[in-house]
């Protein structure tokens, strides 16, 4: 596993072919790179088969011939070879026809297909996911320790302190169960917005299930400090 964060990848690695570059926003597996002259780069465009049909046009309008010892691919093998390995799945949005030469598809249901596609991508993203698993796990926890603790609790308690600290709110047991219903709703809530944004970034919609943790954790905070 290389460092990254929450889904960007920009670091130099060591490689068999010396020291890479790397400025991606995909896990190496995905991740093309590129050699040019002693630099080589590590990077992740959006549209992969796109992008390696346009290096290699550029190449033969500039007469420019493979590096001594390196393996030259025609654009349409490179094509094949990326279809094998399923990364046109991942990038629905590469073009199928050469009359489409900016890459999009250019019937009217593209939108709604590429944006479909981001976010499935977020059923499978392991970080999503974790968070989202996270959030759910500290909501069902708090429900327990509450239904655990909850006979011990005295017919009144202080729900909320001044300044100087002491109680200014006074209220039933019953009142606290409001805390995992608010954070259930915040993360129920963050989980539609991140849907919504997935589809066109997904490390906003990463970010909105993190918000989820945090309310979590705070929500924690402040459950512990009621019922000490």
């Amino acid at each position: 596993r290389r460092r990254f964060w929450s889904g960007y990848y920009v670091d130099r690695w060591e490689s068999p072919l010396g020291l890479v570059d790397v400025i991606a926003t995909m896990p190496p597996r995905r991740q093309l790179l590129v050699i040019a002259g002693d630099r080589r780069f590590a990077i992740s465009p959006e549209r992969p088969v796109l992008f390696l049909r346009e290096y290699a046009r550029l190449r033969e309008t500039l007469g420019l011939a493979p590096d001594s010892g390196a393996t030259w691919v025609s654009p349409s093998e490179s094509m094949e070879r990326l279809e094998r390995e399923g990364w046109t799945g991942t990038f629905p949005a590469v073009p199928q026809a050469e009359d489409n030469p900016d890459g999009g598809d250019p019937s009217p249901a593209a939108p709604a297909r590429r944006a479909g596609a981001a976010r499935a991508q977020l059923l499978v993203d392991p970080a999503a996911l974790g968070l989202l698993g996270l959030a759910g796990l500290l909501t069902v926890a708090m429900v327990v320790y509450i239904a655990a603790r909850y006979d011990t609790l005295p017919p009144s308690i202080a729900l909320h302190w001044n300044v100087n600290g002491y109680p200014d709110v006074i209220g039933s047991p019953r009142a606290i169960w409001t805390i995992p219903v608010i954070t259930g709703l915040v993360t129920l809530l963050d989980l539609v917005l991140a849907w919504s944004v997935a589809a066109f970034d997904r490390f906003a919609a990463r970010l909105l299930l993190g918000g989820s943790v945090l309310v979590q954790l705070v929500a924690w905070v402040g459950l512990l400090t009621l019922m000490r």
